[in-house]
């Protein structure tokens, strides 16, 4: 999941840089840098709540898994209406 997520962010980054000015290419690298970062401590959070879950606890983890899902397809959808306007 958290190379799906870097994925992502460079994929969005490179899209970004694409089509910009250079005082907009700055302006996107550092919001491309602020999300990484944010995303590397969601990443470190997420796995150290979900390192400890047991094979007997597995239906809280995959309702805990779907739940971060949905968070992250509500964002990209965000991100993606951002980048059409």
């Amino acid at each position: 999941m958290k190379n799906k997520i870097i994925i992502l962010v460079l994929s969005l980054s490179t899209l970004a840089f694409a089509a910009c000015s250079k005082p907009e290419r700055t302006d996107a690298k550092k919001a491309v840098s602020n999300a990484y970062q944010e995303t590397k401590a969601a990443v470190a959070d997420t796995w150290s709540d979900l390192k400890d879950y047991t094979f007997e606890k597995r239906s809280d983890f995959t309702l805990r898994t779907q739940a971060l899902t949905a968070k992250l397809d509500a964002k990209m959808s965000d991100l993606q209406a951002d980048y059409a306007d």
